[in-house]
């Protein structure tokens, strides 16, 4: 992102809490052009569940298809390294999420990555090499969303 001039603003940058309207006001004080929130799916029963989604609280064409880019990318990593026939994401869905309500006024979408109580998945993400590599592979998503101006 640095070579591309582009500059990232992180909301936090430890486990803290940090109120929705506020990372909302962060964005846009910044005059972000892109809001992504990035969290992980929980589902303790069954451990089985798993995949990626990606959430937006209006169908707005920009936020689908910022949504949809992100989601792709993020399956298409997650998948390359857990292998299984049922690798899958949901897709984009419209919801009244509270991590978007908080008055973003650009192209936003919250990104569940993938079910922390799935195994597979707990083992992928606690490595510091795998987010590396996804963190790559979500900026190379937000460039995508960029390029194709859909700000």
């Amino acid at each position: 992102m640095q070579r591309k001039k582009i500059n990232l603003i992180l909301t936090r940058e430890k486990d803290e809490n940090l109120g929705l309207r506020e990372r909302a006001r962060i964005a846009n004080n910044n005059e972000a052009d892109l809001y992504l929130s990035l969290h992980f799916n929980g589902f303790h029963t069954p451990p089985s569940a798993y995949g990626v989604e990606a959430l937006i609280n209006n169908t707005d064409n920009k936020n689908e298809e910022f949504a949809k880019i992100i989601v792709d990318k993020a399956y298409s990593i997650i998948g390359s390294k857990i292998k299984t026939k049922l690798r899958h994401h949901t897709g984009v869905k419209q919801m009244s999420l509270g991590a978007l309500r908080g008055g973003t006024t650009m192209p936003s979408t919250l990104l569940e990555s993938e079910f922390i109580t799935y195994p597979a998945a707990d083992k992928l993400f606690s490595k510091e090499s795998f987010l590396k590599e996804y963190a790559k592979g979500l900026s190379e998503g937000l460039l995508e969303a960029l390029e194709k101006s859909i700000i």
